[in-house]
């Protein structure tokens, strides 16, 4: 199984990108997103890093990063998230271990904030 959360910005040209992929029975050796709708296979358009173990669980793969891509490209892929997937690739599975297709966050993660404090510091 795996998990991909991908943030793009078109003007800087950057796709930036966190990959977890638990159980894959061996190290992955590639990931990237391909162009093509489910069920699809696609050619590659964004290499990713390739996720590796960590050092608490060996079950565990993960990468995270970013890298640079044409900006109408990520345009692109943020206005039809769906035509597109994440795909890991192994020596077992080199068609792939773990597939998923992008799908639009109907929001934004929260950004943390910090209370307002109940009582206004005295100055001296």
């Amino acid at each position: 199984s795996g998990t991909a959360l991908i943030r793009l910005n078109a003007s800087e040209g950057l796709v930036c990108f966190k990959l977890v992929v638990t159980g894959a029975n061996a190290p992955i050796v590639a990931a990237h997103i391909h162009r093509g709708a489910a069920g699809v296979a696609g050619p590659v358009i964004v290499p990713l890093v390739a996720p590796t173990a960590t050092s608490a669980d060996a079950n565990v793969q993960q990468s995270k990063g970013c890298v640079s891509a044409d900006p109408s490209l990520i345009r692109e892929i943020a206005a039809n998230p769906a035509g597109f997937y994440v795909n890991t690739h192994n020596k077992n599975f080199p068609s792939g271990v773990v597939r998923g297709q992008l799908v639009k966050l109907k929001e934004a993660p929260p950004k943390p904030t910090c209370p307002k404090p109940k009582h206004k510091p005295k100055h001296k």
